[in-house]
């Protein structure tokens, strides 16, 4: 008697824990599902950016070659937003035209013509970029790349969200584990008490109330029977001992 409470009290403290982890366990899941897919989107879009930029390039450089290449990032030097870095460099390595002066270090061209193909993720400073090297006919460097920023933010900003809602998530699922463990502790505790009862003596002792449609509703008449039965079996056994007294008298 002196340990029940203790005891039912470790065990809804476990039952409500192992309910709000399974919870936060399955939303992770689906977190990293969306964040991976919302990563893979975002990514494909600033591919698909730098293909489109690439075969332009390529159109026109059909055209005029190198010429016309200088010519077109010349223009879009002049309106560069930041969010692009165009550069074509001579047979020497001086920049022809660009929307900065330099190459940028430990990245080398691979490859030639106007695929997006083998793109590549460099840093920057703070910056991400997913660029395309190659080396033009004639030893021409060209570098056409796309800014990661809008991808980092927004999947940065994301995170912030899900770790919001993963601590939502984490308090409302240890709730309603608590209160689920309260409940089914509650019934156990319920029969517990009955047996508690028999134990000192009770046999007569039976569960107030009606039972439930439920398993332990099922569990209750089952005990019910057991205690009728033990009931029943010490009665005729106390006849029994009182007739056996009374012929030996």
């Amino acid at each position: 008697m002196t340990t029940a409470k203790p005891i039912a009290a470790r065990a809804t403290l476990r039952l409500a824990a192992a309910m709000a982890l399974a919870v936060t366990l399955l939303s992770l899941g689906a977190m990293a599902l969306q964040y991976r897919l919302v990563e893979t989107r975002l990514m494909a879009d600033q591919q698909s950016l730098l293909t489109a930029d690439l075969d332009g390039l390529a159109a026109l450089y059909d055209q005029r070659r190198i010429i016309a290449l200088r010519q077109a990032i010349d223009y879009r030097a002049t309106a560069a937003t930041g969010d692009e870095m165009l550069l074509l460099l001579d047979r020497s390595g001086q920049v022809l035209a660009g929307t900065r002066q330099d190459w940028p270090q430990g990245l080398a061209p691979a490859g030639d013509g106007f695929t997006s193909d083998n793109a590549v993720i460099f840093t920057e400073g703070p910056t991400r970029w997913l660029a395309v090297a190659r080396d033009l006919p004639g030893g021409f460097p060209l570098l056409v790349a796309r800014s990661l920023a809008p991808v980092d933010d927004t999947l940065a900003a994301l995170r912030r969200g899900m770790l919001g809602l993963l601590g939502t998530v984490l308090v409302a699922g240890g709730l309603v584990g608590w209160l689920a463990a309260r409940f089914v502790m509650a019934r156990i505790n319920r029969i517990n008490a009955l047996a508690d009862r028999v134990a000192e003596g009770q046999l007569d002792a039976r569960l107030p109330g009606q039972r439930t449609d439920d398993e332990f509703g099922l569990l209750e008449t089952h005990v019910h029977a057991m205690l009728d039965r033990i009931q029943n079996l010490n009665r005729a056994t106390h006849r029994l001992s009182d007739t056996i007294a009374h012929e030996l008298r």
